[in-house]
């Protein structure tokens, strides 16, 4: 690494362990992307639904923080479903315990696309992050994210999410419920995860990509 003329790193919490490798200014910060044009928010009509949260994934993910926070959402937010996509068998007792908590280990493409669209909140408890494919999908889909710090606010704002410390499952049930019992507030969260996620579409990564190989390249 030692020999490399330039890194690229997908969050900014990255750049001073890399710059220590390959020399200061030779880290740069390149966001990651997600196909805007396949994840998409979902028409507004359509047949009733309930108001869902979504929890995706596994690595990193704070299941101790879930198996709390699952019950606390649902308990104070009636006729909410709570639908976990992980392949990590810590969300089997979470399921069991309530009829509103969903467990899927798994799921087709278009499927996982599909509950994106049809869901209304990213719950992600996260021990810690850089980057991650299921925020910005969810962002994508017009989903406002309620996570833990650590990295991936490089990808977020205020407008479109919360960002709590590690292990706050208070916090996050406290936020989910403010998101859940104001239709504005979610609307507009909703709005602007659309808007924060169009900012790391595929085509503005590959300009930035670009002007680093300018940097690079002689001309």
């Amino acid at each position: 690494f030692k020999r490399a003329d330039m890194v690229t790193v997908v969050a900014r919490s990255l750049v001073p362990y890399w710059e220590s490798l390959v020399g200061k200014g030779k880290a740069v910060y390149v966001p990651y992307a997600v196909d805007t044009s396949y994840f998409t928010p979902a028409p507004r009509a359509g047949s009733p639904r309930p108001i869902r949260c979504l929890f995706v994934g596994a690595h990193e993910r704070d299941f101790d923080c879930l198996s709390r926070l699952v019950p606390q959402v649902l308990s104070t937010n009636p006729g909410v479903e709570f639908v976990m996509i992980s392949s990590d068998h810590r969300c089997e007792p979470i399921a069991a315990g309530n009829p509103r908590a969903v467990w899927f280990r798994r799921l087709a493409d278009d499927g996982y696309r599909s509950l994106l669209r049809e869901s209304d909140v990213l719950v992600l408890p996260m021990s810690r992050s850089t980057t991650n494919t299921a925020v910005l999908e969810a962002l994508a889909c017009g989903l406002p994210v309620v996570t833990n710090a650590g990295g991936i606010e490089d990808y977020l704002d205020p407008y479109c999410s919360q960002v709590l410390p590690v292990g706050d499952d208070q916090g996050m049930a406290n936020a989910v419920h403010h998101l859940l019992t104001s239709p504005d507030r979610l609307a507009e969260g909703s709005s602007a995860a659309r808007r924060r996620a169009c900012e790391f579409s595929w085509t503005n990564t590959a300009r930035r990509m670009l002007a680093v190989y300018k940097q690079l390249i002689p001309t």
